[in-house]
């Protein structure tokens, strides 16, 4: 594991110039700065230079060496946030602390860039999966990260049940609609060049609506929408996911896919909004990390093979829906906006059993954007959801919580964190991707 030349963050007390990844800085939208291909906001770049960062050098293999590597300095609390009694804002908890390490965000991508290039994936499709699965992380949604997807892609791109190098088809396009074959590629490469597509439809008709077939899982729904909000439109996707893994209301076993959808709305100076959430009471995903970490599972999560409520993450076979019948009907019908109308199996048809292996893996996708500029004034709309979400934060907050947050703000705090003093990775997380380079053949990220 030992890479001299891997850098790891830790906050230490003297200020240094942080370094760029190659590519340089640019601009986004509303003023952002660019750090290492990711948005930075701007009051964190302008007091970036004067952060109280040290860039060490990883010490080798032995997770003993990291501990204490600068006596007497303070570690960063890399417990996340928690607003209210059962918050937990899509994050999880580093359960070693004490050998706990920040991963740079660009190097991290690099890494995982490498990783996919290794396994016979084009560079910048290898890319623009990678900076996907680093966005989740960098927000804290782990279980959309590097290290929860990324050894389940390497396995499906070996297998060959992912085609490393997909021929996207165009199977219908319209003025303000089209439909793709994913050619059993990565989900993120399709998405990419669907929301791509409906983002240039909205601009010449003012919505575009685009659909995937015979694609693979896209990893965060949110970061496909987000595209369309950095350009002022408001974007949705949606998939049919390619595992039945969630209960219908009152069922006993999964006929269902954990169906995630998102909507992103750019909000004037203010980061974008956000909901993004999958169908069951959580991601599978987090289900994952608890197995990897040992720890139990919060009650009315999930049921074992037999229908009982379960909180051991190894014994959990299926999610439960969120928020009950209601959970459940939003899948239902994001099975039928993502699977049905994109071509695809759904979820109940998939269960049945008695289908080909590419047919049961198939995921279908739906992505809308919507021009703001095209329906009314963007000025006003940008200043009426700067507005809300004034009046929505002045809300005084119930006994156990601190404040009153819009929806995605924790987790951009966070971003705002991590794009600057690194991303934090337990021990067990560090060996997940030791073992990815290993098996690839590459150098380790640490």
């Amino acid at each position: 594991m030992v890479a001299a030349r891997r850098r790891i963050l830790l906050l230490a007390a003297a200020p240094v110039r942080l370094q760029r990844r190659r590519g340089g800085a640019g601009r986004g939208r509303a003023g952002r700065r660019r750090l290492g291909g990711f948005l930075v906001p701007p009051r964190r770049a302008r007091r970036q230079l004067s952060a109280n960062r040290l860039f060490i050098r990883n010490l080798g293999p032995d997770p003993r060496r990291r501990r204490n590597l600068l006596p007497g300095v303070a570690q960063a609390n890399l417990a996340p946030a928690h607003n209210g009694p059962n918050a937990t804002g899509g994050q999880r908890q580093v359960s070693d602390q004490e050998n706990a390490v920040r991963l740079d965000a660009g190097e991290l991508e690099d890494f995982s860039t490498a990783l996919f290039v290794a396994c016979g994936v084009p560079a910048k499709d290898a890319g623009l999966t990678a900076r996907s699965l680093v966005w989740a992380d960098l927000r804290g949604i782990y279980s959309h990260g590097v290290v929860r997807l990324q050894p389940g892609y390497l396995k499906a791109l070996q297998s060959g049940a992912n085609n490393p190098r997909p021929e996207i088809s165009v199977l219908l396009d319209g003025p303000a609609f089209a439909v793709f074959d994913g050619d059993r590629g990565m989900g993120q490469v399709a998405a990419e060049r669907a929301v791509q597509t409906a983002m240039g439809k909205a601009r010449e008709s003012g919505i575009g609506l685009t659909c995937v077939r015979n694609s693979r899982h896209f990893g965060a729904a949110a970061y496909w929408p987000y595209l369309a909000a950095e350009e002022q439109m408001i974007g949705f996707s949606s998939s049919n996911g390619g595992v039945v893994n969630t209960a219908p209301y009152g069922g006993a076993r999964s006929v269902m896919g954990n169906n995630p959808h998102a909507w992103v709305i750019p909000a004037g100076n203010d980061w974008p909004v956000i909901l993004d959430m999958a169908t069951g009471v959580a991601a599978m995903g987090k289900v994952m990390m608890a197995r990897l970490h040992d720890q139990p599972l919060p009650e009315g999560w999930c049921m074992d093979s037999d229908g009982n409520d379960t909180t051991d993450p190894h014994a959990a076979v299926s999610m439960l829906p969120a928020g009950g019948a209601k959970g459940y009907a939003i899948g239902y019908v994001l099975d039928l906006i993502s699977g049905a109308l994109a071509g695809a199996l759904t979820s109940p048809v998939k269960s049945l059993g008695g289908i080909s292996g590419d047919e049961a893996d198939q995921t279908g996708m739906t992505f809308l954007v919507i021009d703001i500029a095209a329906v009314t004034d963007a000025a006003d709309f940008a200043a009426t959801a700067e507005q809300t979400a004034a009046i929505v934060r002045q809300t005084p907050p119930r006994p156990g919580f601190d404040r009153v947050y819009v929806p995605g703000e924790i987790e951009w705090n966070t971003y705002d964190d991590r794009i600057v003093n690194g991303i934090p990775a337990s021990q067990a997380e560090i060996s997940v991707l030791a073992q990815m380079a290993s098996e690839q053949g590459i150098e380790s990220i640490c």
